[in-house]
């Protein structure tokens, strides 16, 4: 480049959309048997899908059978005041909204189930788990997007909305509910802190590994935080000391952050490296 400061220069390119490839690269959608939405097996019938996030859009057709009842068997509005129905048993605030409260509001009594996804993550990630693909809009089939266990039922809380008690609550809730109507169990959790020790010692991850046990009846239990997309965040550092430095204040210059997935960048704060 004739400029001095240009480095390089590179034309954009198109970055295309790889999500709708994820379940045909796991080949979960050759286990299927049958034609949707009601698969005859591979398509999880008899497994429950956890989805602890901000909710869920219980209207979207993805979540519905094909009589367009709903596939939810109970939803946990964590809020503490104006959810509907009653807290489940041995807890005291939000409230669950069972089936035939969902299907009333499905069928237009928006009282009967007041919840919500006001962030949509909760439906955007219950759709990669457990859509039937039924739902379908801009001239496009049905069928065409499914989830990897379409034919599963979902327990739904918005747990993430509320803290790390909310998320522990949810899944021991999850489990005692799988386990009285003697199901298996998975539970999706998309969501991750960047606070706190990552040793395996806090009050959060031990109620982790204790809830994360085999469950009643030999039924297991099994939780699926996501993978991470922190490949732009500055999440973590490095630096070496020479002979003879003391430890202490890490200068700018001597500050690296390296990106998740990406290059090393140098960082522009002073932090203290104990």
């Amino acid at each position: 480049a004739a400029l001095p400061n240009v480095l390089s220069i590179e034309a954009s390119r198109a970055q295309p959309l790889r999500l709708d490839q994820s379940v045909s690269a796991a080949r979960a959608d050759t286990l299927r048997v049958g034609t949707p939405p009601n698969w005859s097996a591979g398509a999880g019938k008899g497994v429950i899908v956890g989805v602890i996030d901000s909710g869920l859009d219980f209207r979207h057709n993805d979540f519905k059978n094909g009589d367009g009842t709903t596939r939810v068997l109970a939803l946990w509005d964590m809020r503490p005041s104006g959810a509907s129905g009653a807290p489940p048993a041995g807890y005291t605030y939000g409230g669950v909204c069972t089936p035939a409260m969902i299907n009333a509001a499905i069928a237009g009594d928006s009282a009967a189930c007041v919840h919500k996804d006001t962030d949509s993550h909760g439906t955007h990630v219950a759709g990669i788990a457990a859509g039937n693909g039924q739902a379908t809009g801009n001239g496009q089939l049905a069928y065409r997007m499914i989830g990897m266990a379409p034919s599963a039922d979902l327990l739904i809380t918005n747990g993430n909305s509320y803290g790390s008690a909310a998320i522990l609550d949810s899944i021991a809730w999850m489990k005692a509910t799988a386990a009285a109507l003697g199901r298996p169990l998975v539970i999706n959790m998309s969501f991750g802190s960047y606070f706190g020790r990552r040793d395996g010692t806090s009050n959060y991850e031990t109620g982790m590994d204790n809830l994360g046990q085999r469950g009643q009846r030999g039924h297991p239990r099994h939780r699926h935080p996501h993978a991470g997309r922190q490949r732009n965040r500055r999440l973590h550092h490095s630096r070496g000391n020479q002979a003879g430095q003391s430890r202490g204040l890490v200068p700018r210059h001597q500050f690296v952050w390296r990106q998740c997935g990406g290059p090393r960048l140098r960082g522009h704060a002073h932090r203290e490296s104990g």
